[in-house]
C-alpha cells in the first residue's frame, strides 16, 4: 500500500505556507510502467541519495523550488520512507521495456523464467567481460542480447510465454548491438543491474548442485565477485552433451531454444540421480566403511 505523504513548507507569514499531501509507492511495482524508466533515470542522474531525492521529487509531484526548502530532516525522512528506490541488483525488472530510434525492445519476464538456453550464456559472458574492463561494449551486448523486439508470430510468442523476438545466434546479437550505439547509460544499467540480479538467483538456485565443481576454479579470479554460473563443463559443452542425450532435441539448434530454466532444472534431477547411484554402488562394496 502506498505510503501517504504531507509535507509542510514554512514561510514567513500564514498565507505562503504551503502543505502537499502525496503517497509514495512501497516498491516499484506499485509505480505505473509508464513512469519507471523516467524513475530509473532520476536515480542515474547524479549519485547516492542525491539521485535518490530526484526521483522522489518526481514522484511526489512537488515543484524543485519548493522542494529545495525542504529540512534535511524531511529529507532524510522520505529517504528512510523508500529504502526499495535505489540503483542495485534485483532478478525483477525495474522496468519491462524502452524505446530506442522509432523500435521498442523488450526484457525478460522476472528472474529470466522466459529466457532460453542460448541467450543466457551470451549474456554472462558479456557482463562478466563488463565486470572485468567496466567497458559499456560488453554492456551493451548484454542488452543486445537479451533485449529484443516484439516477436510477431502472435502463435510463437503463447507458446514460448516469450513476446520477444527469438534469438537464433550470436552474430545476430553483434547486429542488435550496432543498432542500440548511443543508447543512454541509464538504460544500460538497468538491464546490467536486472542481470546481476538474475545471475544471483540462479547461483543460488542450482548453484549448490550444478556450479560446485567450477567455485573453486573462480575463487582467485578478478570475476569472483560475481556469483558464477557456468558449469565446469561449460555451456557450450553441455547443451552439446544434451543433444546428445535427446532430453531436448537431437540437435543442438532444438536445446539453443529450449528454456534455460528447464534445462538447469533437468541437469540439477541429472546430476542428483548421478550421485545417489554413486552412493548406491559404494554401499554396496564389501569394504565400504571398513578401516584400511
Amino acid at each position: 500500500m502506498p505510503i501517504p505523504v504531507v509535507i509542510h513548507v514554512p514561510g514567513r507569514w500564514r498565507f505562503l505556507r504551503r502543505e502537499y499531501r502525496r503517497e509514495l509507492p512501497t516498491s516499484f511495482d506499485e509505480v505505473a510502467e509508464l513512469r519507471r524508466l523516467p524513475l530509473y533515470e532520476d536515480l542515474c542522474s547524479a549519485p547516492g541519495e542525491l539521485g535518490r531525492l530526484v526521483g522522489i521529487r518526481n514522484l511526489l509531484r512537488i515543484p524543485k523550488r519548493i522542494f529545495r526548502r525542504l529540512t534535511d530532516d524531511q529529507a532524510a525522512a522520505l529517504l528512510d520512507a523508500v529504502p526499495w528506490m535505489k540503483v542495485w541488483p534485483s532478478p525483477k525488472p525495474v522496468f519491462t521495456q524502452f524505446e530506442w530510434k522509432g523500435k521498442t525492445y523488450y526484457l525478460p519476464s522476472s528472474h529470466g523464467m522466459n529466457m532460453c538456453a542460448l541467450e543466457y550464456p551470451l549474456a554472462d559472458e558479456a557482463f562478466m567481460k563488463w565486470v572485468d574492463t567496466g567497458d559499456k561494449a560488453h554492456s551493451l551486448m548484454l542488452v543486445a542480447t537479451i533485449c529484443r523486439e516484439l516477436n510477431p508470430d502472435a502463435d510463437q510468442v503463447t507458446t514460448r510465454g516469450d513476446k520477444r523476438r527469438p534469438l537464433l545466434s550470436r552474430s545476430e546479437a553483434s547486429a542488435r548491438c550496432k543498432e542500440l550505439e548511443g543508447l543512454p547509460d541509464y538504460i544500460l544499467d538497468g538491464v546490467t543491474m536486472f542481470f546481476a540480479g538474475m545471475k544471483e538467483f540462479i547461483n543460488k538456485s542450482y548453484g549448490k548442485v550444478l556450479f560446485e565443481g567450477a567455485d573453486n576454479a573462480a575463487e582467485n579470479s578478478a570475476q569472483a565477485s560475481s556469483p558464477n554460473t557456468t558449469p565446469s563443463l561449460g555451456w557450450w559443452g553441455i547443451y552439446f552433451s544434451l543433444a546428445t542425450d535427446g532430453p531436448f532435441g537431437r540437435d543442438v539448434k532444438q536445446v539453443y531454444q529450449a528454456s534455460f530454466h528447464e534445462v538447469c532444472l533437468y541437469l540439477v534431477d541429472r546430476i542428483k540421480q548421478q550421485k545417489a547411484r554413486e552412493m548406491q554402488e559404494a554401499l554396496r562394496r564389501s569394504d565400504f566403511g571398513k578401516e584400511a
